[in-house]
């Protein structure tokens, strides 16, 4: 197996579904500036791990909902409609 050729491969891959990846106009795209804040949760382990036994779903999916459930409501506490590619989003799996 060449080495070269699997890197091009994983790389051309990688551009592919980045290249598709291209926002709708909303109140969450724009040029980054100074103006732009955040807001940072903590959560035990404990916590995530009841909310994924009682709606039977992994860990991962639980910090998952809750932060495109804090974008969703942004948008609409801005007045805009979200719309289904409003954020497209990179999630690396496997958080435990």
């Amino acid at each position: 197996m060449d080495v070269t050729a699997v890197a091009g491969a994983v790389l051309h891959g990688a551009a592919e579904t980045v290249s598709g990846l291209t926002p709708a106009p909303s109140a969450l795209t724009g040029p980054v500036t100074a103006r732009r804040r955040f807001a940072a949760a903590e959560v035990s382990l404990a916590d995530v791990a009841r909310v994924r036994e009682r709606f039977d779903v992994t860990v991962n999916d639980v910090p998952l909902a809750a932060i495109t459930y804090s974008f969703r409501s942004m948008l609409i506490a801005r007045g805009v409609a979200p719309e289904p590619n409003a954020l497209p989003t990179l999630v690396p799996g496997g958080l435990v």
